[in-house]
């Protein structure tokens, strides 16, 4: 007789946590193009409808781990140079932090270190349109004032 275990409901907060951690493993196998939404619901133990729910895209999915991981960078990295007393301290412990970051979290810098080539489709797929091509720039001088102090063709 096999009894089931009852499944408890995740948070939201809770839920897009557990989708990062895994989908920042697998894009950090795997990088982007061999990374798929159904190799992430099955790392997570969801199905894709809920990695759609809460990322919206696979592009989508990208960009808030990149956004995940520059920001716990940034917390680490000021944190360490914040402690310090003089300039000099400040950069040496912020590139410790920096330095111990990347051995401590491959996956996170994989992503960051890539993140140009990788995420600069999805950047531009997620910018408002922009016009394809933009009218000249027109970049006159005023005109030179004259001696009464009156700018030419004014009066």
């Amino acid at each position: 007789m096999q009894t089931s275990v009852p499944r408890r409901r995740m948070s939201r907060a809770a839920r897009e946590q557990q989708i990062l951690d895994a989908a920042l493993a697998v894009f950090g196998e795997r990088g982007y193009p061999g990374t798929s939404m159904e190799l992430v619901a099955e790392r997570v133990g969801v199905t894709k409808p809920v990695l759609y729910t809460h990322f919206g895209s696979k592009e989508g999915l990208l960009l808030a781990c990149i956004a995940r991981a520059r920001a716990e960078l940034l917390e680490v990295t000021s944190t360490a140079a914040a402690s310090a007393a003089d300039p000099e301290e400040q950069l040496r412990r912020g590139t410790l932090a920096f330095f111990a970051y990347l051995e401590r979290d491959a996956p996170a810098w994989r992503i960051l270190h890539s993140e140009q080539t990788v995420a600069g489709a999805a950047l531009e797929a997620s910018a408002p349109s922009r016009p394809t091509s933009s009218p000249p720039c027109s970049r006159r001088r005023p005109p030179a004032p004259t001696r009464s102090g009156c700018r030419a063709g004014r009066r």
